[in-house]
C-alpha cells in the first residue's frame, strides 16, 4: 500500500486523531476531546506531530507525537532529552512497517534537536509514564516493537486505585490536623500564593515547580491544592494536588475516567519538604487530601505514576494500571 508521512497540526485534525486513538487503545485508555486538547494546547515543550495517511483515500492511518524537553527537570536542569509521547497505527494497517517508519521519522527529528536520549512517555502533559505493561498480547507486542528499535526497559511504575468513600478517614475539618506538633493542613488561598512558590523553589525545583506555575496560569482552583503549613510562620512544608471532573485541569489520574464510574477523582503529585520528612506528615497529608475528595462525594480515585504501591496500600489502594519506563540513547 502507498502512504505518505507528513507533519500536521494535531489540533486541526483532533477529531481524526481522537478516532484513531480510540480504535487503537480505547478499550483500556479511552481518550476524549477535552483531554486531547488539554495535553496538546497546554504543553510548552517543542513538539512535532507526524501523520501517516493512505494516499488513495487520505485516511489517517498512523500518527506519532514527538517532543524536545525545554523545561528544567527536578534537578533544575534542562535535560538533553526528547520524548515519544504516543505512537498509533490503525489496527487494520499494523504489521506493514508503518509504525517503524513513523518511529524512525520521529527519531530523526529528535536527533536534530540535539537530544542525547529519547524516552517513551514521561513528558510534560504526557499520556503515559511509559508504555503500558499489562501482560496482554497487545502490550507484549508493543514492548517487543520498542525493544527491537533499541529501547531498553527500566523501572515498573503503576497507577493505584481506591474508592475513597470506603476509606476509614475523617472528613474535614478533623482531617486537617497533624500528629506532629507545629503544623496544620489547609487548602491553598490567594494569600498563600507567594509562600507556595517559595516552597516549590526551595523543596522541588524543576518539574514540579514548573508545573505548579503552569497550573495556576491555567486556572487551577485553590481547593485542588492541599498544603501542610507551619504554624510558626505560615510557610509551606508539603503539598498534594487533587482533582475531580470539575477541575480546570484534568490530572493524570483522571485521564481514563470513563472507566472509573460516577464521581471519579485523582491525587498526585504529593511531596513533603526534605527538612520535615520523618515526622509522619506525608501520611497525614495523604489522608487529608483524600478526605477533601471524600467530602466532595468522590468515589473511585486514582493516584498515578508511582512506585510506592506498598505505602498507598496502607490506606486501601490497589494496583490498577502498570507501565514500564523505556528509553534509548541517540547515536
Amino acid at each position: 500500500m502507498d502512504y505518505a508521512i507528513n507533519t500536521e497540526d494535531p489540533l486541526l485534525v483532533k477529531n481524526e486523531l481522537l478516532s484513531l486513538w480510540n480504535r487503537c487503545l480505547g478499550s483500556e485508555f479511552p481518550l476524549d476531546i477535552r483531554l486531547l486538547v488539554q495535553q496538546i494546547s497546554l504543553d510548552r515543550d517543542l513538539h512535532v506531530f507526524f501523520t501517516a495517511r493512505d494516499e488513495a483515500s487520505g485516511m489517517l492511518i498512523g500518527a506519532v507525537l514527538a517532543k524536545r524537553a525545554t523545561r528544567p527537570n527536578l534537578n533544575g536542569e534542562i535535560p538533553a532529552r526528547s520524548y515519544i509521547s504516543c505512537i498509533l497505527v490503525a489496527p487494520e494497517f499494523q504489521h506493514k512497517g508503518i509504525g517503524k517508519n513513523l518511529l524512525k521519522t520521529a527519531e530523526s527529528w529528535c536527533r536534530h534537536q540535539h537530544a542525547a536520549t529519547i524516552a517513551l512517555g514521561s513528558d510534560y502533559f504526557h499520556f503515559f509514564p511509559g508504555p503500558p505493561y499489562n501482560a496482554t498480547a497487545e502490550s507484549d507486542h508493543a514492548i517487543a516493537f520498542f525493544e527491537a528499535s533499541g529501547y531498553t526497559k527500566g523501572t515498573i511504575e503503576e497507577d493505584v486505585i481506591a474508592n475513597v468513600q470506603s476509606l476509614d478517614i475523617p472528613l474535614p475539618p478533623a482531617s486537617r490536623t497533624t500528629k506532629a506538633p507545629g503544623f496544620h493542613i489547609a487548602c491553598s488561598t490567594p494569600e498563600l500564593r507567594p509562600r507556595i512558590f517559595d516552597f516549590f523553589i526551595r523543596a522541588f525545583p524543576g518539574r514540579w515547580n514548573n508545573e505548579i506555575h503552569e497550573a495556576f496560569a491555567a486556572g487551577m482552583r485553590d481547593e485542588d491544592l492541599v498544603l501542610v503549613i507551619r504554624d510558626s510562620d505560615q510557610s509551606v512544608a508539603g503539598f498534594a494536588r487533587i482533582y475531580d471532573e470539575e477541575s480546570p485541569i484534568l490530572g493524570p489520574g483522571l485521564y481514563w475516567r470513563a472507566l472509573l464510574g460516577p464521581n471519579p477523582g485523582a491525587l498526585g503529585p504529593i511531596g513533603i519538604d526534605a527538612a520535615y520528612r520523618g515526622l509522619g506528615l506525608g501520611m497525614d497529608l495523604l489522608r487529608a487530601a483524600l478526605a477533601e475528595l471524600k467530602a466532595r462525594g468522590i468515589r473511585n480515585t486514582v493516584i498515578d505514576w508511582t512506585d510506592l504501591g506498598a505505602f498507598y496500600a496502607k490506606l486501601g489502594f490497589v494496583p490498577w494500571k502498570r507501565y514500564v519506563m523505556m528509553q534509548k540513547k541517540i547515536e
